[in-house]
């Protein structure tokens, strides 16, 4: 079989097939050009669906924090009030069982003390003191804090009471004045802090319901 000729190439044949090529390239950049606007289009419209996204779960996070410490508030505000109640209900027990025979408890430490006085209240320069239980005689007094979990912060705040108490109720400015922690639970070593501040400390036992935890040969501290 005898081979084809090849028509020789000449100048006309050549712009054509350039005029060709440049044609192909001319549409294929503009398929690019199609395309890449048609992504640049594609992207926008997912950054802009990112972007209400975005409003709407900072909208939704926004409102659900909003929700959180309203129940956070009204749940703190019930556990206070909880508290306080229970507190209150605890000190009456403990005014009840220390009434009667708180007198021969604090004889056995030497303070002979004659009459009891629960939630002593009184005011002076606009501040208000309450003293949970006061028991008195004639020269000595025990100002006693009631609380159903003991810490710290309710010792140091028995230690100021102490300290002020004279200021808000002068009629015992000469009484020597003493003080004790009364509560159902001590947190880690509190007691031994009280103990440690001069303090009587009186707790809850399963056997005798109410008991004074100090060593006999406790020297509690005069305020």
């Amino acid at each position: 079989m005898k081979n084809a000729k090849t028509e020789p190439l000449t100048f006309e044949k050549v712009w054509q097939l350039f005029q060709e090529t440049d044609r192909k390239f001319q549409e294929t950049k503009e398929i690019l050009r199609q395309s890449s606007l048609e992504t640049d289009r594609q992207i926008l419209e997912m950054k802009e669906a990112l972007r209400q996204s975005k409003l709407e779960l900072d909208k939704a996070l926004l409102e659900s924090k909003r929700e959180t410490e309203k129940v956070f508030r009204e749940t703190d505000k019930r556990v206070r009030e909880l508290t306080d109640h229970f507190d209150g209900q605890w000190g009456k027990l403990v005014e009840a069982l220390l009434g009667p025979g708180c007198l021969a408890l604090f004889k056995e430490r030497g303070i002979k003390v004659t009459q009891t006085y629960p939630n002593v209240t009184n005011e002076k320069s606009g501040k208000q003191k309450e003293i949970d239980l006061l028991l008195v005689n004639d020269t000595e007094l025990v100002v006693i804090e009631i609380k159903s979990t003991a810490s710290v912060k309710y010792i140091d705040k028995l230690l100021l009471d102490l300290q002020e108490f004279r200021q808000f109720f002068p009629q015992y400015k000469h009484y020597k004045v003493y003080g004790a922690m009364a509560a159902l639970r001590y947190y880690a070593a509190c007691d031994e802090y009280a103990e440690r501040k001069g303090l009587f400390v009186i707790k809850s036992t399963g056997e005798n319901l109410i008991r004074m935890q100090n060593e006999k040969g406790f020297k509690p501290k005069a305020f």
